[in-house]
């Protein structure tokens, strides 16, 4: 069975209140920076790339897409993305399709379509060429019901985008959970100030533990004070559930869904990873797909990546992937638009401030500490962290760029790009 946590023998009405109420009280994810390419055709070309190597045909420019469990942030970052297609946004939170909403005005959006609805009382069928699905099927009261809603409603030429908590990640989250029930904590409504007021305390008490190296480190990109609403959604989601890998394949196979791809094939393939010698490379290609996938899991263990795949309702015929024209692969521009969502205020990327990490967070980033789930990785240099240390969110680049510094101006500007490309250096 896949891992459980709160709720788990609640029936499906008690299920959706508490999710419904703890994320009213802490909307996800908090509203922050997303994107807008300059050539609007842009992410439908990747994406369909992406499938074409698969062996599927390409989605329409005017697609429907279906974001359930959207939050806050997703149906905006969709609309921007691809704005030619028409939006359905559905969550069972109220305030957070209030705040998905506003931001869409603010934006002048005009291709979302609101609903406060429950994914597992969904009654779609065939109606979506993309299914957007990131972080909810983990949250619900049966997800083999979810797994079989996206299933209904996905078009049979379309594709669903499933993204689901993995196991090996969530031990910390585990083992909090376990603690606050330990400590009498339970998941009414009534007692969520006390689990909230726990955990806080539980955070601060294993920081002091310097045998407790594992916790210290998994903690270090926890901030109660500074972002309570990853905190909570990290340590006291009152419904969580993950999967390993066979957990996960015996979903889509009782729902009827067949796994495509990997978003980024690099993440679980071993045959696409780096410094693999030939003796092992011969012998792990003659294994199946999910048992060469099951490798990584088990030798990366904690840090095997989170399930992000592409999975469709009709299992395809096996066909090598094409060898595709270069005129079909899409040219990337790189003016892109940086917007902040708490003042919806779109900026060109040349004009972007880079702004500073919170301190404690800071800190650990520059130790390596940080496991951060989302952004890019920045090694960093002495040179490099003593630039961004100068960020504090009033100076844009060009003016950084005039500070004195050891390293060529050149490198530090690419060094620059990158870290104004990443949510997580950019944080409002």
């Amino acid at each position: 069975m896949p891992a459980t946590k709160p709720c788990a023998h609640s029936s499906p009405s008690a299920v959706r209140r508490q999710v419904a109420d703890f994320y009213s009280r802490y909307p996800y994810p908090p509203p922050a920076i997303v994107t807008r390419y300059q050539r609007p055709a842009f992410a439908l070309e990747r994406l369909n790339l992406r499938l074409a190597a698969a062996g599927r045909p390409p989605l329409p420019p005017n697609l429907r897409i279906w974001a359930p469990g959207g939050g806050t942030t997703l149906p905006v970052q969709l609309a921007l993305h691809f704005p030619s297609a028409s939006i359905l946004a559905t969550d069972i939170c109220a305030r957070s399709l209030q705040i998905a909403a506003k931001i869409a005005r603010s934006l002048q959006l005009t291709n979302i379509d609101f609903r406060h609805e429950d994914l597992l009382d969904s009654a779609y069928r065939g109606q979506f060429h993309l299914i957007d699905c990131a972080g909810v099927l983990n949250h619900v009261a049966r997800p083999a019901d979810g797994f079989r809603a996206i299933r209904r409603a996905l078009h049979p030429s379309g594709v669903a985008n499933l993204w689901v908590y993995n196991t090996r990640q969530r031990w910390l989250s585990d083992a909090w959970q376990s603690a606050l029930a330990l400590l009498g904590a339970t998941q009414s409504a009534t007692q969520t100030n006390d689990r909230w007021t726990l955990a806080r305390h539980l955070v601060d008490w294993a920081r002091l533990q310097p045998n407790w190296r594992r916790t210290r480190e998994a903690l270090g990109a926890i901030h109660p004070s500074i972002d309570p609403v990853n905190t909570a959604d990290a340590l006291i989601h009152p419904r969580e559930i993950s999967f390993t890998l066979a957990q996960l394949w015996s979903l889509l196979a009782r729902s009827g869904l067949h796994f495509l791809a990997w978003r980024e094939d690099h993440a679980w393939d071993p045959l696409n990873t780096p410094g693999l010698p030939a003796p092992l490379r011969a012998r792990i290609a003659t294994l199946p797909p999910l048992e060469r996938f099951q490798l990584i899991e088990a030798l990366a263990e904690e840090d095997a990546p989170y399930f992000d795949l592409f999975a469709v309702r009709a299992n395809p015929p096996h066909s090598p992937a094409p060898v595709l024209p270069e005129t079909w692969r899409p040219a990337f521009n790189p003016s892109i638009e940086f917007i902040n969502l708490r003042g919806a205020r779109a900026v060109s990327s040349h004009h972007m401030p880079v702004l500073r990490r919170t301190e404690d967070s800071w800190a650990a980033y520059q130790n390596g500490d940080a496991r951060e789930k989302s952004g890019l990785w920045l090694p960093l240099t002495p040179p490099q962290a003593r630039l961004l240390e100068q960020a504090d969110g009033t100076r844009t680049v060009p003016e950084l760029l005039r500070e004195p510094s050891s390293e060529p101006r050149r490198a530090l500007a690419a060094f620059l790009h990158r870290a104004a490309s990443s949510p997580v250096a950019l944080l409002a």
